[in-house]
């Protein structure tokens, strides 16, 4: 179930990854909310490159400098991709010993790739904003129900 307070957190996602996000793409912010009763911010992140890259919004990107369509392959040719998305980095980023049964907050559905590693770190339950165009969600809710991680869509932040 939807609360004021997930709304909360993904209206602070969409706000970090206009201000923060790197990538010239699309900007996604993750947070990862300790779920003891004080819902204390125990990781957080946006999609862009490590640091000491050139930031895709500098020109650093094959993806944009060769106008790859979306849903291209991110691990070769033409859409090779360097940044690591939101919820990774912000599960790079945490402490991962507080992980288990946490909340993770992020601006658009995650990638199967994405999926793997939150399941990995022992989240319980994803919130996200619906993206329509994302491809192959199914693929990644059948993963996360397989892998008990509650997923919930949000599609209006009102």
């Amino acid at each position: 179930m939807i609360t004021t307070r997930d709304i909360k957190w993904l209206k602070a996602c969409v706000s970090c990854a206009e201000i923060f996000a790197t990538c010239a793409k699309a900007q996604f912010w993750c947070f990862i909310i300790e779920d003891n009763g004080y819902g204390r911010i125990i990781g957080q992140g946006y999609n862009g490159v490590p640091a000491g890259m050139k930031h895709c919004i500098d020109g650093g990107c094959p993806r944009w400098i060769n106008k790859v369509p979306h849903g291209t392959p991110y691990d070769y040719g033409d859409g090779l991709c360097y940044s690591s998305h939101a919820e990774v980095s912000a599960l790079a980023h945490g402490d991962g010993s507080r992980y288990k049964g946490s909340t993770l907050y992020v601006n658009g559905p995650p990638c199967l790739t994405c999926a793997k590693s939150i399941a990995a770190a022992g989240i319980g339950r994803i919130v996200c904003l619906s993206q329509s165009d994302r491809l192959y969600t199914d693929v990644t809710e059948a993963f996360l129900a397989a892998a008990n991680v509650e997923l919930e869509y949000v599609s209006d932040l009102s």
